[in-house]
């Protein structure tokens, strides 16, 4: 349905499958690789019934799953692993379509609300392919999403989101924090891996942040669905005290991957071993992967013969922000990110407020003199 006119369109999707082959799984559904194209169906005043042939820019929404592997979902998923949904975006015309998976169970999966990706990078802290991520699923419009402009910039206050977080009757993630640095601080095992938390809002209105598990490699999978706005990680100390190229990512991903009344509150975050939390919100998710994107394609086209996986892992390295002490880490970040419209947000465990906790959140931003040695801080009141 065009939202603006009101009016049903039917289109004909064909997928030409080349070379490749349709693959079935124990999960009962199937994938295959193939280019998508897609004809408006135009019905005239006359009998007759004609299917107009061009190529415009079109977005499919489709619901996926993310069980075993990333596929389209069929009726074991709504039925078994509702919680493994989410949502991706297909494009075809003019504004994308090229290669793409997809599949089914016994039939097709029809467009649904919200908007776009499956998921990640190669990196600790997402999943798939950020090179297929990155050119089939872009961050679309979304005019019916609340809170978003036309211009897709995200007009509610992130403050008032960010204190929703903290607060005992909404998402209370303070304690889950405090879990996080608990590991992080740790001389045990468990700080040898990373750890994390998914934040998300059930069915039934109420909030939950469930643990997310490691991986044989001591790695954590940030995953997308449809009730996830967010969710919170450690880095070991391999890595280092400030958010890596892919976490930025990450917050695209989870953008793309819940339902459109959550998108507006999406966050991630980062539990350092120097005690202190950071946060990262996008003022504007299409400035974002417009950003992203024009990292990605200079770095390719500077390194034609590297694969995806050799391009994430120079994009992390270039983007690896040292310094002494974190106000330094901080304004590195800031400046590296100016462009791309994101904001990023500081707290610390404060000993002496009542009860003791993670309880204020403070915007760090770059000051209007360069030269200066610190971020300029807007506590969130």
């Amino acid at each position: 349905i065009n939202k603006s006119t009101n009016n049903l369109n039917a289109f004909i999707l064909k997928y030409d499958l080349g070379d490749s082959s349709i693959t079935t799984t124990n999960h009962g559904s199937f994938n295959f690789n193939a280019t998508r194209t897609a004809k408006p169906i135009v019905y005239n005043n006359s009998p007759n019934i004609t299917s107009k042939e061009t190529e415009p820019c079109l977005s499919f929404e489709v619901v996926m799953c993310s069980y075993l592997y990333n596929h389209v979902a069929g009726d074991k998923c709504w039925l078994n692993n509702p919680d493994k949904l989410y949502i991706q975006t297909v494009w075809t015309g003019s504004c994308g379509g090229g290669t793409s998976t997809t599949g089914g169970v016994g039939g097709t999966s029809g467009p649904t609300s919200g908007n776009t990706s499956n998921g990640g990078t190669n990196d600790t802290t997402t999943s798939g392919d950020i090179a297929n991520d990155l050119w089939d699923n872009p961050v679309p419009p979304c005019p019916d999403c609340p809170e978003i402009n036309e211009d897709g910039a995200i007009t509610s206050d992130h403050c008032e989101k960010m204190k929703k977080l903290l607060n005992p009757l909404k998402a209370n993630i303070g304690p889950k924090l405090e879990s996080l640095q608990r590991m992080n601080s740790s001389t045990s095992a468990e700080n040898d891996v990373e750890n994390g938390f998914s934040f998300q809002v059930n069915n039934d209105g109420t909030y939950s942040n469930p643990a997310i598990p490691n991986t044989e490699e001591g790695e954590i999978k940030i995953p997308p669905g449809l009730n996830i706005y967010g969710a919170a990680h450690t880095h070991t100390d391999l890595l280092h005290n400030m958010f890596s190229w892919n976490d930025v990512y990450t917050l695209i991903n989870l953008f793309n991957g819940t339902k459109r009344e959550l998108k507006t509150e999406v966050v991630f975050m980062l539990v350092t071993s120097s005690g202190k939390v950071y946060a990262i919100k996008m003022n504007n998710p299409r400035t974002l992967y417009d950003f992203m994107i024009a990292q990605w394609d200079t770095m390719k086209s500077k390194h034609p013969n590297w694969n995806s996986k050799k391009i994430g892992k120079e994009l992390n390295n270039v983007s690896t922000f040292k310094g002494t002490n974190s106000s330094q880490l901080e304004l590195s970040f800031l400046n590296y990110y100016k462009d791309a419209d994101i904001s990023l947000y500081e707290t610390s465990y404060d000993n002496s407020s009542n009860p003791p906790g993670y309880n204020t959140w403070t915007k760090l931003s770059l000051p209007s003199n360069p030269s200066d040695a610190n971020p300029v801080e807007t506590p969130c009141n």
